[in-house]
């Protein structure tokens, strides 16, 4: 199997679950706040949950082991997470 048969299948794979994922979370937040548009929360989980794909991804090239990859993954997230947390504007 080539690497991009194998991307695209992983991709194609996990897209639809994040695609679902994304409707009942923007379904279950437009109950709690009407007035913003259903889409506003779609958009911003199937944008979220693509961008996770990419990023795994993009780890596990590096790495041969998939417990290694996933650990690294995990911290990886973890520390851009704690970057944007420190650098955002105080108000």
């Amino acid at each position: 199997m080539s690497r991009l048969v194998y991307f695209c299948s992983w991709i194609a794979a996990y897209y639809p679950v994040y695609i679902v994922l994304s409707a009942i979370s923007g379904g279950f937040l437009i109950l709690l706040t009407p007035k913003i548009s259903f889409w506003v929360y779609f958009l911003m989980y199937a944008i979220y949950g693509l961008l996770l794909c990419v990023q795994a991804n993009f780890v596990g090239i590096f790495f041969s082991r998939p417990k290694i990859a996933i650990s690294v993954a995990s911290l990886f997230y973890v520390i851009q997470y704690l970057i944007v947390l420190l650098v955002r504007d105080k108000p």
